[in-house]
């Protein structure tokens, strides 16, 4: 039997012992992950967690993600804010989250691995792999498979507002120990002339809308009610959901309110006022932190330029409902143009640009490369000034990223809009 000593073998070989360790670590962390899993339950609810051990044939060492989140969703938790059983449900949502992200992460590298090794496996005996043949082609439409990491150093998990399936797993584990009753020194203010049921589904409300603002930093109503509503059991949109924000936290000044429109859409805007900054830490024991629309209007001039605020908020929207974390004005020092946006889903991490207008800007585009390893990432308003920068970027050699506002906000509505659902319009 002759040995085939050639380019190609040993680039499978190459292959196939990276694929081998990959598993390999793959499934560590993921018996890891499992192992942490059986800790909490055991801790949550162990009797329950013992009978199921014992009367199921199937062993929780081979549960779904759905099963792990079945068995957590009926832990009996204690009442109260800062109870340990509210605390360590929360983190059991976090760590379902990154399961799934993981999975997910798992499943591209072994689909691009297959890819990789289709195609050598395709080339004449005795060649050179076909990524060594010839450089890749500068003008290929195609789109990679994952966007390069940033330059710059991450951002700490703090700074983040986390995907929008995440806010509403957070949000779910807290609401078992929600208060039941509104503070003394604000209960003749809010509430109004409701009782019994009412009130107590109001109070609820409030208690979500304050938890949103002011812990995952959200300010557009679109996503406020997307979370709110399904959280209560009523149609996105419901009047009762609007009412307790419009009627009671605005015009009783706890929530600073306006609505800032573009031609082709609008978006209500809500933030803390002195006063809801006092309700909220009264209700949740804890200061909270400035909302994107206040810190936009703090560092970036956001109420002399409304329609450039709504842009860059509607885009981190957007971008949460479809599976990315994000952060408006990541702080940055090493330039002299600070990012609009910042946003990351598994190893795509990118800092993005909104513009609203065609006009040329060189220097903007080059030093937004910098920061992207090379590409830029751009958020403009009208399909128009979509293609007129993309050009700008063409015609300096720049690949990136690119989508418009007017295209995303009417592809479908709001609370439909899921994580498979792309972001980038147009990859070049």
């Amino acid at each position: 039997m002759t040995t085939l000593d050639t380019p190609r073998q040993r680039t499978m070989n190459d292959l196939l012992s990276a694929e081998r360790a990959m598993r390999e670590q793959n499934e560590k962390v993921l018996r890891g992950f499992n192992g942490l899993l059986h800790e909490l339950a055991g801790r949550l609810d162990g009797t329950r967690f013992q009978n199921i051990q014992r009367d199921s044939p199937r062993s929780p060492s081979a549960w779904s993600v759905d099963e792990w989140k079945a068995f957590f969703d009926e832990v009996n938790l204690a009442t109260g804010w800062n109870a340990p059983q509210v605390r360590e449900n929360r983190e059991i949502a976090e760590l379902i989250q990154k399961v799934e992200e993981y999975e997910r992460q798992i499943a591209q590298l072994e689909n691009a691995l297959k890819q990789e090794r289709v195609q050598n496996t395709a080339a004449p005996v005795g060649s050179a792999p076909q990524a060594q043949q010839q450089p890749a082609d500068k003008k290929s439409k195609a789109v990679p498979r994952l966007a390069p990491s940033p330059v710059l150093l991450p951002l700490n998990e703090d700074e983040l507002t986390p995907p929008l399936e995440t806010i509403m797993r957070d949000v779910r584990a807290i609401m078992p120990g929600l208060p039941k009753r509104i503070p003394a020194p604000f209960d003749k203010v809010l509430g109004g002339k409701r009782n019994g049921t009412d009130l107590d589904q109001a109070i609820q409300r409030y208690w979500i809308m304050l938890y949103l603002i002011g812990r995952w930093r959200l300010s557009a109503w679109l996503e406020i009610d997307a979370v709110t509503c399904p959280l209560t059991n009523v149609q996105s949109g419901a009047g009762s959901v609007s009412r307790a924000m419009k009627k009671d936290l605005n015009k009783k000044n706890f929530v600073v309110s306006e609505t800032i429109a573009l031609p082709y859409t609008s978006l209500a805007l809500h933030r803390l006022s002195p006063e809801g900054e006092r309700l909220f830490e009264s209700v949740f024991d804890a200061k909270p932190v400035e909302n994107e629309w206040a810190r936009i209007n703090r560092l970036h001039q956001g109420e002399r330029e409304p329609q450039h605020t709504m842009a860059i908020i509607a885009c981190a929207i957007h971008a949460r409902a479809r599976g990315y974390s994000t952060r408006v004005l990541p702080d940055n020092r090493q330039t002299s143009t600070p990012p609009d946006l910042w946003i990351e889903r598994g190893e795509e991490k990118l800092y993005v640009e909104v513009e609203l207008s065609e006009k040329e800007n060189p220097v903007k585009w080059k030093n937004q490369a910098a920061m992207n390893n090379g590409k830029v990432a751009i958020c403009a308003g009208t399909i128009n000034q979509r293609d007129a920068l993309v050009a700008d970027c063409k015609a300096m050699k720049l690949t990136g990223y690119a989508m418009n506002l007017e295209a995303i906000v009417k592809a479908k509505p709001f609370d439909k809009i899921t994580p498979d659902d792309p972001l980038w319009l147009e990859v070049w």
